[in-house]
């Protein structure tokens, strides 16, 4: 939410509505991607508990397959489609936006692709490795994200969205494939 709290206090109350707008397919594609993965939690957890960690890793890297495949699917449907629907719906011509709307698209899957790590994490224990995801994200908005918002406007606020979940999804795929690496786990 912090790409869309610097727009409300950095640009017009226009400009925030639009963003509002090119944001609500975005949502839907983590939530899209909730109800692949969400079925196998238990499964992934046992996996864990029982010491079968060759599969317990395979089965992130497999759902992480599938959520990058249903990102690549939004961002080839976002421009043709997306688009078009968003303008319809809200009786707005967003095509202008499209740029913005592929970069937010791509934000939001790697938004998914880090929630969606943060449930191996917690079934490994590290709860308090995703906290400090977190703030290094918030750290990283604070510092960057008024100037973002202020000299590039609304594409400035859609680059924040893809570093800040960038920066998570980096991290904890570094922990994943460090915890990975000591187990020697071929």
């Amino acid at each position: 939410n912090i790409p869309k709290y610097m727009i409300d206090a950095c640009l017009s109350e226009e400009i925030q509505a639009i963003f509002g707008y090119l944001m609500l397919p975005v949502f839907a594609v983590t939530l899209l991607n909730q109800f692949i993965y969400q079925p196998f939690v238990k499964t992934l957890g046992m996996k864990w508990d029982s010491g079968n960690r060759k599969k317990f890793y395979g089965t992130i890297a497999g759902q992480c397959a599938a959520v990058l495949m249903i990102a690549i699917a939004a961002l080839i449907g976002g421009v043709g489609v997306g688009l078009p629907v968003l303008s319809g719906l809200y009786a707005v011509n967003l095509s202008e936006y499209w740029k913005e709307f592929m970069v937010l698209l791509a934000g939001g899957s790697l938004y998914a692709i880090g929630y969606y790590l943060n449930i191996p994490l917690t079934i490994m224990r590290k709860q308090k490795q995703i906290a400090v995801g977190y703030g290094m994200a918030a750290v990283i908005c604070f510092i960057i994200g008024k100037d973002f918002v202020l000299v590039r406007g609304m594409m400035g606020a859609a680059i924040l969205y893809v570093t800040v979940n960038g920066s998570l999804v980096i991290l904890y795929a570094f922990l994943i494939l460090n915890s990975w690496r000591k187990e020697k786990v071929l």
